[in-house]
């Protein structure tokens, strides 16, 4: 039923294949067995020796059974009980019951095989459960590490190869930005829910974690929604100071550009009246950076982020910022948009029934 052929924990194996080759060991000095159970016996054992995974080992655990003796039996028998806390509630009840009886023969053979099968089928639940948890750790992890990488892209082209994506069209860097965030916060999340979710899955849930597309598939919903957070902001339809400010047309442009050419008159005028130490920290930077012989890096990670257009943010340097921290936040969240969303759409009724 699960795909497990690689034997990650093999020195538990051979631990189990030494217990059984004592067992079988045990079995063979007994006078009262036949020529044929010996020749079985035998070639069990060779089988044993060669074998290389949990199925096969199993299996001769099981094809053991019928060739012990009654003392050999009743010792397993109190053994196996001792495991049968691993077992489900209801299983446990069961065999709880039949340990109160008194179970001799074929009945405790019989018996005995039941239990040993449950208890090998828990114990390949967990782990194949152990193995499809470990892959999900792994692919969570890497998607993590690509997506802080993606993000991190033009920044790192920027500066390693001189060469600046998305030059001459600041939205389409807005949105790379926006998805690249959203990719990021998606991925985060799946790494500090990770433990938690793995501890409540069950195997069949953890099995489908542990596929690539599964992985993937969040992160792309992840890179969704902070396109999605990024457009909401755009629009100005949740107005507040906790989000960034765009300029919408011509006219704010123009205001903004008056107010910062304003200031620069105020600033110019003051001349040789301002403070010492504005002065002494003016000057040690124009010091650094003449004698400097390395390039000039920028906060932002294009110099056009620092333009004022219509369509850029008013604020460039906070208003970056402020957009990857919410659309890192809506990645992170699974209930942000659709909850932004619903309110929208509320909002909207609402006001369609006052106009009507």
């Amino acid at each position: 039923m699960f795909n497990i052929t690689k034997n990650k924990q093999p020195h538990l194996l051979n631990q189990y294949k030494t217990h059984l080759s004592a067992l079988l060991d045990r079995t063979l000095l007994r006078t009262d067995l036949s020529d044929t159970q010996k020749e079985l016996l035998i070639e069990l054992c060779k089988t044993l020796d060669n074998a290389n995974n949990w199925q096969v080992a199993y299996d001769i655990e099981l094809q053991i059974i019928e060739h012990l003796d009654e003392d050999e039996l009743q010792a397993c028998w109190s053994r196996k009980l001792a495991d049968k806390e691993d077992l489900t509630e209801s299983l446990q009840k069961f065999y709880k019951t039949q340990s109160e009886l008194k179970l001799e023969g074929s009945k405790l053979k019989s018996m005995l095989a039941k239990l040993v099968c449950d208890l090998q089928w828990r114990f390949e639940v967990i782990r194949v459960r152990s193995n499809f948890a470990a892959r999900t750790r792994f692919l969570i992890a890497c998607m993590f590490l690509l997506s802080f990488f993606i993000f991190f892209t033009p920044t790192l082209t920027n500066t390693f190869l001189n060469i600046e994506l998305f030059k001459d069209n600041l939205r389409l860097y807005y949105l790379f930005t926006a998805a690249s965030a959203g990719l990021l916060g998606a991925s985060f999340s799946q790494l500090t829910s990770m433990r938690t979710n793995l501890s409540h899955a069950t195997i069949e849930q953890i099995r489908t974690m542990s596929h690539f597309s599964y992985v993937v598939a969040r992160g792309v919903i992840g890179a969704g929604a902070g396109l999605i957070m990024f457009y909401i902001i755009q629009s100005g339809l949740f107005d507040s100071v906790i989000f960034p400010k765009f300029i919408v047309d011509q006219s704010q442009l123009l205001d903004i550009l008056q107010t910062q050419q304003a200031e620069q008159t105020r600033f110019t005028e003051a001349g040789g009246k301002l403070p010492m130490v504005a002065h002494d920290v003016m000057n040690a930077k124009t010091k650094m950076l003449e004698s400097s012989k390395t390039v000039q890096v920028m906060a932002t990670a294009h110099s056009n982020e620092n333009l004022l257009q219509v369509g850029s943010l008013q604020k460039p340097s906070q208003g970056i910022s402020l957009l990857i921290v919410w659309c890192i936040v809506a990645g992170f969240s699974e209930k942000l948009i659709p909850g932004l969303l619903n309110n929208a759409e509320k909002k909207a009724l609402a006001e369609s029934e006052k106009a009507n």
